[in-house]
């Protein structure tokens, strides 16, 4: 999570951005979503897991 901080910035002047800055620059916004957070992203890599789980089992039938 470290890589996520802006280093350059004062986290008592701005803590968020302090905490979140490198987020917008690492994690462009997908050009079909309004917003894009941690938990898009985890959501997508679990569904992605489960989508491959399933149709792995699917092959093995």
């Amino acid at each position: 999570m470290k890589h996520l901080f802006s280093s350059g910035k004062d986290p008592c002047a701005d803590f968020y951005d302090f905490v979140c800055g490198n987020w917008k620059t690492q994690n462009a916004l997908p050009p079909n979503r309004r917003r894009w957070a941690v938990q898009d992203l985890l959501v997508q890599k679990i569904e992605g897991a489960v989508y491959w789980f399933l149709e792995d089992r699917d092959r093995a039938a």
